[in-house]
């Protein structure tokens, strides 16, 4: 089996039953090669897609579980890393993808999100506003 100009080994249909000089034992060493990169690939979409889902559902929490998911998600996505596989600016480069370029958009969303938030919330300083009850009054004893 030939490789193509990129290292790759071409789709299974194609060249499969041609006479090859390739032994098995080149074949598999040559999937070993190209496999594994496909799969820290696809881990790293992954990884990326959980951390914008995150970013983007959890935006507006305020308390509990979904903050700290949001939290954890806006520090990886803002901190500019490039000795960790996994940090951000490594996980968008080996996809492809422009890091600051992401980043830049992700910042965009939740600032047009929070000013949308904004402007449907009550204005004033009373406890409506604030989402709380007012004070009960005590009775005189």
């Amino acid at each position: 089996m030939k490789l193509d100009r990129t290292g790759s080994v071409p789709q299974w249909g194609e060249s499969l039953f041609h006479n090859d000089p390739m032994t098995s034992t080149d074949y598999f060493d040559s999937l070993k090669r190209t496999l594994p990169i496909e799969s820290e690939k696809r881990l790293m979409l992954a990884v990326l897609q959980d951390a914008v889902e995150c970013y983007q559902k959890y935006l507006v929490a305020r308390r509990g579980k979904d903050k700290n998911l949001f939290s954890e998600a806006e520090a990886w996505i803002l901190e500019q890393d490039n000795r960790s596989a996994f940090s951000f600016d490594n996980v968008c480069d080996s996809l492809g993808l422009a890091p600051n370029y992401v980043r830049a958009g992700l910042l965009k969303t939740k600032d047009r999100l929070l000013s949308r938030r904004r402007e449907h919330e009550p204005s004033g300083t009373g406890p409506a506003a604030k989402g709380r009850r007012p004070p009960r009054k005590r009775r005189a004893a």
